[in-house]
């Protein structure tokens, strides 16, 4: 069972709002042509390799995932851009929402 806690509704909402404005054009898979889409419920990060090893406790990219109900294609989108957290590097910084 995971600790980690779920995007709340108004965060899943403002993910919507936010691909509404940057995903133009139709928002078909590539790959199989459906146009079904379903939302991650959690942010994630993956791993860092430091050639081939694992690099736990390394830079990590803050991601929400989007993927087609119909072949699991998916899309990385970072939760910075998308204005859910802000950037450890520039803590004084307020995310770009536009």
């Amino acid at each position: 069972m995971s600790n980690t806690k779920p995007l709340s509704l108004e965060e899943q909402q403002k993910i919507l709002d936010w691909l509404d404005k940057k995903w133009l054009g139709t928002k078909t898979c590539n790959i199989c042509g459906h146009n079904q889409w379903n939302l991650s419920q959690h942010v994630v990060a993956p791993t860092t390799l430091e050639g081939k090893n694992i690099s736990l406790g390394g830079t990590i990219y803050p991601l929400v995932l989007v993927t087609c109900k119909n072949c699991g294609n998916t899309h990385f989108f970072n939760v910075v851009m998308v204005g859910l957290l802000r950037s450890s590097s520039d803590p004084g910084s307020e995310p770009d929402n536009g």
